[in-house]
């Protein structure tokens, strides 16, 4: 008989109506993401976020110390397992970090690790969490490298790169469309992606001739692309797609992220039910895009009020169906859209 943990708070399973903490909050359609945690916590943690983002995590599993099954037994199951397309695992420690790399290195379904005890002082707390022993960092840096695992530090990183994979896939090109409202934004929008390992290069000439019309004062048509709202609307139509359009036909573009300031859209309408049915509207008009070409983010900057907030779940989870992947903030996206650089 083989084990599983101890230390541990058991799994969830869609599939099985197997639940892990409250049923209310477990998601009850089956799903491709399946994930592995040391942390009890952080396994009921994506459960929960899971219902809420729409995600479409089918299984997971709190393995604690990992006594005798382990990390690589999990990573072999989900790599056999047809159910599963997206596995992800928060890990402390190893016994064999090398052979793990070298199966993940192999492996058809890309492999995300939400990492702790990366740190002196994260070691100190693992080893009396799941008397965790430090894996040697220059090695685990290599086996990242030569493997092509995603790793993040933070629980909203795993969750934004999720999504990012279940939405578009890795792809290859770090080449960057960013455009929205907003020049301030666009310009640390812009140093994100550097950090991040992104470009944003010259659109071509052939983009540059759709977007001139837009280019009245006080409008940027370079990359970044920073036009007013109301600078996008065909009578009482909004023209995003247009724009969004000529990016996905432009040879130097491999992502584009989108953003629009939702307060600043508020602030113009008599009303936030009116200010919410026009942000809506754009939504609408963003996702009239083609579905081919660049994978494309959109983050809907809020001011943090519940009306605001509200419509960012509600969007997600709507848009995620249509091929777009929805983020609170721009530096989000861009990261997201930059964990997806690969094969």
């Amino acid at each position: 008989m083989r084990m599983v943990g101890p230390n541990c708070i058991g799994t969830f399973s869609a599939r099985s109506r197997m639940a892990v903490g409250a049923a209310r909050y477990n998601p009850v359609n089956e799903g491709g993401i399946t994930f592995f945690s040391q942390s009890g916590t952080y396994a009921g943690d994506v459960v929960r976020r899971a219902q809420v983002w729409g995600l479409p995590v089918g299984k997971a599993l709190s393995c604690g110390n990992c006594a005798d099954l382990d990390m690589v037994d999990f990573l072999l199951y989900a790599q056999d397992d047809p159910e599963t397309r997206i596995a992800a695992f928060y890990i402390e420690s190893m016994r064999d970090p090398g052979l793990f790399f070298r199966i993940a290195q192999g492996m058809t379904k890309p492999v995300v690790i939400l990492r702790g005890a990366a740190t002196a002082q994260g070691q100190v707390a693992a080893s009396s969490h799941t008397a965790a022993l430090a894996t040697d960092r220059v090695l685990w840096e290599a086996g990242l490298a030569q493997s092509g695992v995603i790793q993040v530090s933070a629980m909203d990183d795993l969750m934004d790169t999720l999504m990012a994979l279940h939405v578009h896939g890795r792809s290859p090109g770090n080449r960057l469309a960013l455009f929205g409202s907003g020049g301030g934004v666009s310009v640390t929008t812009a140093d994100a992606a550097s950090r991040a390992g992104l470009v944003i290069p010259e659109l071509s000439a052939g983009t540059g001739a759709v977007l001139s019309r837009f280019g009245i004062p006080g409008t940027s048509v370079a990359n970044p692309i920073d036009i007013p709202v109301w600078g996008l609307k065909d009578g009482e139509r909004y023209i995003f797609e247009e724009i969004i359009n000529a990016l996905k036909s432009d040879p130097n573009i491999d992502r584009i992220v989108v953003f629009v300031e939702v307060g600043w859209v508020l602030d113009f309408m008599p009303s936030d039910a009116a200010g919410i049915a026009a942000v809506e509207a754009i939504c609408a008009s963003v996702a009239r895009a083609r579905r081919d070409g660049p994978p494309m983010s959109l983050a809907l900057r809020t001011s943090g009020d519940r009306h605001q907030d509200d419509l960012v779940r509600d969007q997600r989870v709507k848009l995620m169906g249509q091929g777009i992947s929805v983020y609170p903030t721009t530096s989000r996206a861009v990261r997201a859209q930059a964990r997806l650089v690969g094969p």
